[in-house]
């Protein structure tokens, strides 16, 4: 992070990305309750020049759907997009969700089940989607051509013209589905993805950042992403300070990731314990500093309200 934040930071125009044709569509369903009311209260109306639905529209409940962009879905690990999607839901926002690849982990968390948005896959780049990446990509010329090209000379530019390939089908699914504002999950891929994108049609969108996508990406990428963004959330406050420094001039909060508070309920534990037994605290994570075990020992250590515990 720190050798990050010292290199020379330079200007650039979002990238491009192609996108593929929705490949199939998949029914699918705290959380992030801010997400949405911060996504609603910045939302603008799009200009009649971006397409249908667009002039007006605002996310959400008021008819036009909030768009989700994912890498994956629905992937096992990731509950806490499972989680946000399904608060999202319960506070009557509408959604579509964007994935640019389904999983094939062989299972799926029981709470999938409950999702109700729908869910496109994008196709890969290969040669038999070839005619749809081309027909989409000449609808968003022929729409905005100078958007387009601008948006090829960055990917060109910064050798993303897989992403510009992918953006441009997610680009006309976008604009076909009438959704006013596109949020990305991880700042990589996605985030790229969904900067061209939003380029292309002119409609803004917004990023969550997490772990490995920050520490892992290029710094220019980041800030090129962060600079374009409406706003990014991320969710720890050293995640805030880092992507803050990258781009001073960028919008970006910090938003811990919520559980639902009805299923993990401390009065619904199991009444097997003996009343004075000390409490069991189960902690899950790879044995890497920036899982934070040892923050939760030495918390659980310095307490006075606790004398004792199993980990």
């Amino acid at each position: 992070a720190a050798a990050a934040r010292s290199r020379r930071r330079t200007r650039c125009s979002p990238c491009t990305r192609w996108s593929a044709e929705p490949g199939r569509a998949m029914s699918s369903n705290p959380t992030l309750a801010a997400a949405a009311a911060a996504t609603e209260a910045t939302m603008p109306a799009a200009t009649p020049a971006t397409g249908r639905g667009a002039a007006g529209a605002q996310p959400g409940r008021a008819g036009a759907p909030l768009g989700f962009l994912v890498k994956t879905w629905p992937k096992l690990s990731e509950t806490f997009i499972l989680e946000e999607v399904l608060g999202l839901e319960r506070r009557g926002l509408a959604l579509r969700l964007y994935a640019l690849q389904s999983a094939d982990e062989g299972m799926a968390h029981g709470a999938l089940a409950a999702v109700r948005s729908p869910v496109v896959v994008l196709p890969p780049l290969a040669w038999r989607h070839a005619p749809a990446h081309l027909a989409r990509h000449a609808g968003c010329v022929l729409r905005r051509p100078l958007a387009w090209a601008a948006a090829l000379a960055g990917a060109w530019r910064r050798g993303a013209l897989p992403a510009f390939a992918r953006a441009g089908w997610l680009a006309a699914q976008w604009r076909r589905d009438g959704v006013p504002h596109l949020h990305a999950h991880f700042i990589a891929e996605p985030a790229e993805v969904a900067m061209i994108a939003a380029q292309l049609l002119g409609r803004p969108f917004s990023i969550s950042a997490h772990a490995k996508d920050i520490y892992l990406s290029a710094p220019a990428d980041l800030r090129c992403r962060l600079e374009a963004a409406r706003f990014t959330v991320t969710c720890t406050e050293a995640n805030r300070q880092v992507l803050a420094q990258l781009a001073p001039a960028a919008r970006v909060r910090r938003m811990y990731h919520g559980i639902d508070a009805q299923q993990f309920h401390p009065l619904r534990r199991g009444t097997g314990a003996a009343a004075d037994a000390p409490p069991l605290v189960l902690a899950e994570g790879r044995l890497r500093a920036k899982k934070g075990l040892d923050t939760l020992v030495d918390a659980l250590s310095d307490s006075c309200e606790v004398q004792a515990f199993h980990l």
